[in-house]
């Protein structure tokens, strides 16, 4: 029991050693640790971990334009764990994938399956561990995949959402990323009304940002 803990804990350190190399551009590195962190996984019999290692997969693909490959990783993660909250974050990658090739049906096959395993979670009690999946977060991404094909009403609705849980009080961005692309998004779907006064106005808000770290948004 405590071999297969330590290689638990070895898989999780080796996630966050491969999302700190492709955070600075050295993806062949990233990826090596990834395959480490998946065959550590594997020995110790922990789903969690394999999942997030299937995950990290899914992210490099879709920031390298490999939309095939990160539906293809998605579902390899979600049928190892299919239990865990790291099943949320891949059906949000995979979204984001048949968003970007166009599949509005996909999208929105995905996205509710993704919603309706959120749902049947408790609330996570530390987001600011990397390995957790932040509810808000998810409709970040719903946002995203709504932008992206069109459904303007419904990344509006999002947008605004996303910006009303990401702002404090006195204005300042809690969530600068996320807040960011939200009123690009606000931006956009302006633009496609016709409104360019608005989008415009969207485009050169300047943001309020505190100093806290910011997680991976892609």
């Amino acid at each position: 029991m405590q071999h297969r803990e330590v290689l638990a804990l070895s898989g999780w350190l080796a996630l966050l050693v491969g999302c700190v190399e492709y955070d600075t551009g050295d993806r062949h590195a990233a990826e090596s640790t990834r395959q480490a962190a998946l065959s550590l996984a594997t020995e110790a019999g922990h789903a969690e971990v394999a999942g997030w290692a299937h995950e990290m997969r899914a992210w490099f693909a879709l920031t390298t334009g490999d939309y095939r490959g990160v539906i293809a990783a998605a579902r390899a993660g979600a049928e190892t764990a299919a239990d865990h909250g790291v099943a949320v974050q891949l059906a949000a990658q995979e979204a984001k994938a048949w968003a970007r090739l166009g599949d509005r049906r996909q999208v929105e096959v995905t996205l509710d399956k993704g919603r309706r395993m959120l749902e049947g979670m408790p609330h996570p009690e530390n987001l600011d561990n990397h390995f957790v999946v932040d509810p808000a977060k998810f409709d970040f991404y719903a946002m995203d995949c709504y932008r992206l094909v069109g459904e303007d009403k419904l990344a509006r609705k999002l947008a605004e959402e996303v910006l009303r849980v990401g702002t404090d009080f006195d204005g300042t961005d809690r969530s600068p990323m996320r807040n960011a692309e939200a009123r690009v998004t606000l931006g956009v779907t302006a633009a496609r009304e016709g409104d360019l006064e608005q989008a415009l106005i969207m485009g050169e808000r300047p943001s309020k940002v505190t100093g806290s770290r910011c997680r991976r948004s892609s």
